[in-house]
């Protein structure tokens, strides 16, 4: 599709899945909040994780897909959203990740545009509080029952071997809770009370090289994965709606800058209004 040789096409995000690879290509990106759009991805959607979205050349033909895929004509009807009171966070889920400076300049490049649309752009810090840790801990559970289906489990490659054995051992010391979403989740809900959209940076640095990851080891694969997009996986664990805009080049390594728009559940019409928004102003 970055290619140019559709418009649109249908993608599934179980960690950002959808907004990731927008981002890297230049195209626009949208996962659905929770039971939106059916998900029944393989044996239980990645552990529930995991939306059925949109990937498009422009906001409208996302939107027009989207209400497709969501059976919902309003989807379709991009329209320009009320004053919006919209929070700024830069600051990745975690101090261990550092950001790539041209990354954090998109998502302001993003704040800018909604203020002179006429938006309340104010600089924020989500309350992330234990976030990355619960992605962490649910990423190597989450294919748990799909691999458990698989009638040859032993072709899988070695790095997902070992990525579902750390999974097993995770669910048998019970280190995965409900309450420790909740918990997230009531935080987040009282932040949103004072912002209807959040604008994060959709990655934090620029594409890994390609090499053969798959000889690589576990290890090596979840630190890049980690430093590489530690931005989207918080809203999968929510079931909130997230997109991801395209917001120039990287003007070191010639390769796309994005910024991330989330919002509360029931939010995807304002996300793609803001979303226009920000593209006719691109």
């Amino acid at each position: 599709m970055a290619a140019g040789l559709v418009p649109i096409a249908h993608g599934n995000d179980g960690l950002g899945s959808i907004r990731v690879p927008a981002a890297a290509c230049g195209v626009f990106g949208i996962k659905p909040g929770r039971h939106v759009v059916p998900a029944r991805i393989g044996a239980d959607s990645w552990g529930g994780l995991a939306e059925n979205g949109v990937l498009a050349t422009t906001v409208s033909d996302a939107a027009l897909a989207l209400s497709v895929l969501a059976g919902r004509s309003d989807l379709a009807e991009v329209r320009r959203p009320q004053r919006l009171r919209i929070g700024l966070a830069v600051a990745p889920p975690s101090r261990l990740v550092r950001m790539d400076r041209h990354w954090t300049a998109a998502a302001r490049t993003a704040g800018a545009r909604a203020a002179v649309a006429g938006h309340e752009v104010q600089p924020v810090e989500l309350p992330y509080g234990d976030a990355a840790l619960l992605m962490l801990l649910r990423w190597p559970s989450a294919g748990l029952a799909d691999a458990d289906a698989l009638t040859h489990p032993e072709l899988l490659e070695e790095r997902t071997r070992r990525h579902l054995a750390i999974g097993r051992t995770i669910r048998r010391l019970r280190l995965v809770r409900p309450g420790q979403i909740d918990r997230t989740e009531g935080r987040l809900l009282e932040f949103f009370e004072d912002f209807d959209v959040v604008i994060t940076p959709t990655l934090a640095a620029r594409p890994p090289r390609a090499r053969q990851w798959s000889k690589r080891g576990w290890a090596a694969n979840v630190v890049s994965s980690v430093r590489y997009a530690p931005f989207t996986g918080l809203w999968n664990l929510l079931g909130w709606p997230a997109a991801s805009l395209p917001m120039g080049i990287h003007p070191e390594a010639h390769t796309p800058l994005a910024a991330q728009l989330v919002g509360q559940p029931g939010s995807e019409a304002v996300l793609l209004g803001l979303a226009a928004q920000l593209e006719m102003s691109n």
